[in-house]
């Protein structure tokens, strides 16, 4: 059951990692291109950037921590109503 459990979690985690990567070069991007008048590095828009995108993978990962917990507490209840059905 835990190379089951590893072989669902490793898309998800592989998935993460790529938008990391892509939340970061989009914050470089934003960071070195041109605003205004005056072509500037201006850190606020990195920090943006890396704040919406680290935020999407907070929520990306709390939404798949409450299914996860869901899809368990089912389980335990299913198993438990065999358990008793079975007994009986």
């Amino acid at each position: 059951m835990r190379s089951d459990q590893n072989q669902n979690w490793l898309p998800i985690a592989l998935i993460a990692g790529a938008m990391v990567v892509w939340g970061g070069v989009l914050g470089l991007g934003a960071y070195w291109a041109p605003s205004g008048v005056e072509a500037g590095a201006d850190f606020r828009k990195f920090l943006v950037l890396a704040a919406t995108t680290a935020g999407f993978l907070l929520f990306w990962a709390l939404a798949l921590y409450l299914r996860a917990r869901r899809v368990r507490r089912q389980q335990r209840a299913k198993n438990a109503q065999q358990d008793q059905t079975s007994s009986s």
